[in-house]
């Protein structure tokens, strides 16, 4: 499932997959400002915030849908990051 987020979130502009994941997680950069609405939404480590890179975590429930619905809510933030997803 990391590969499925890491695939579909490199669609999304504001998104820099950093490296292709080797187990369960993605780490990727995004702008600094999208980081606190994404974390008020959704659980996540920011791995170094100077560099605004976070970690994203997948696991053995991770669904098609929870990759989707996050990827639609990292899209929405970072597309505006003012506001978090609905």
């Amino acid at each position: 499932m990391a590969a499925r987020l890491a695939a579909a979130l490199g669609e999304v502009p504001a998104v820099e997959v950093m490296r292709a994941p080797q187990a369960n997680s993605v780490f990727a950069r995004l702008p600094a400002g999208a980081i606190a609405p994404l974390q008020d939404w959704s659980f996540f480590w920011t791995w170094d915030s100077r560099a605004s890179t976070v970690r994203w975590m997948t696991s053995f429930a991770t669904t098609d849908d929870d990759v989707s619905r996050f990827t639609v809510g990292v899209r929405h933030v970072t597309q505006s990051p003012a506001r978090g997803p609905s």
